[in-house]
């Protein structure tokens, strides 16, 4: 899994890094292929810490976002959770419409 790390008025130090790293790692475990890509984007704009995180996934594009005022690792956590519920719907529907027998066998 390829992931960049880019970050806006936010110094990335290594564990920044490594706290990225395993929260996406953790989001996509669940599923055999990997992602081709998946791009971060770390800001702190005033008093608000975001996290955005943009996958692309078996030519899906998955996108999340979050806030919080605390810290970046909440978030990261935040985004990493977001991005995880995103994966499961579409992981399930999948698996819907395979034992239906309709739809796309991607």
């Amino acid at each position: 899994m390829k992931i960049d790390i880019t970050g806006k008025q936010v110094d990335l130090t290594d564990a920044l890094r490594e706290r990225v790293h395993s929260q996406v790692t953790k989001a996509f475990e669940h599923l055999v292929e990997q992602p081709a890509r998946c791009h971060v984007i770390l800001s702190h704009v005033r008093h608000n810490h975001t996290a955005e995180i943009v996958a692309h996934h078996l030519g899906r594009d998955f996108a999340a976002e979050a806030t919080a005022p605390a810290d970046m690792y909440a978030a990261i956590d935040a985004a990493a959770g977001k991005l995880r519920r995103q994966l499961d719907t579409t992981a399930g529907r999948d698996r819907a419409r395979r034992r239906s027998g309709t739809g796309n066998h991607d």
